[in-house]
């Protein structure tokens, strides 16, 4: 059985802190971002402040999906790929495939 621990490469650990981060990350930032349109009609400051927490949730989410690509020693891929075309993300920056 391969140890990565022995291998001295990195692995990602499904149940481990960083796993949990990330879902919370993506979770978070789904909900203000249903929050905040919700809220739109009541309050614009709201809607800003919440819409802002989740620019910063997945963009703390973007940023941890980096470091995991990197990790693995993968480069993300251009958003113009027809990898990213075929998942409806050339409309993004960067795409990890």
């Amino acid at each position: 059985m391969f140890d990565h621990r022995e291998s001295g490469q990195k692995f990602f650990d499904p149940k481990g802190r960083q796993y949990d981060q990330m879902a919370q990350a993506a979770r978070s930032g789904c909900q203000n971002i249903i929050e905040g349109s919700e809220r739109s009609s009541t309050s614009k400051d709201t809607e800003m402040k919440l819409t802002d927490v989740a620019r910063a949730s997945l963009g703390e989410l973007r940023g941890d999906y980096e470091i995991l690509i990197l990790d693995r020693n993968q480069l993300p891929s251009s958003v113009h790929s027809p990898e990213a075309i075929h998942c409806g993300l050339h409309t993004q920056r960067l795409c990890f495939v």
